[in-house]
């Protein structure tokens, strides 16, 4: 008597559970935001590797400049116009000289020197990078 009971006061309320409708109601919502979640990953993993790729071109480009002033500062030579390519990108060194008054030296001059490494045509989202410095001699 008490099962029968209980059978027909749970037969009675509306609310004893979850229907099939409000389950895959749950489900579309739960994938849509899953879906979301997964966009923004991928979003992110790009934005990762572009970063990566700049830094190396930046790390590229700062190794070459140093080498140039070294070369200026160090060596008392004039730093070299260079175009290569390594790993891929090509790297562009440009000196400019003017001559400074005033400066001591061998000729007092001033070495504007720049380096640009742009990313191979395979990474459309990588940017050129180019780093400048200053050296007298």
């Amino acid at each position: 008597m008490a099962a029968e009971t209980d059978v027909q006061a749970l037969a009675g309320r509306r609310d004893a559970g979850f229907s099939l409708i409000e389950v895959l109601v749950a489900m579309v919502i739960l994938a849509v935001g899953l879906l979301a979640i997964e966009a923004m990953a991928i979003g992110a993993s790009r934005q990762i590797a572009s970063a990566n790729h700049t830094t190396r071109y930046t790390l590229m480009a700062t190794e070459q400049l140093e080498t140039q002033i070294r070369r200026v500062r160090t060596l008392r030579q004039d730093p070299q116009a260079s175009d290569f390519t390594q790993d891929g990108a090509r790297v562009q060194v440009v000196p400019t000289r003017a001559t400074v008054a005033g400066v001591t030296g061998a000729g007092g001059s001033m070495w504007t020197i720049a380096v640009t490494v742009t990313p191979p045509s395979t990474l459309t989202n990588v940017k050129p990078v180019t780093v400048t410095a200053r050296a007298f001699n």
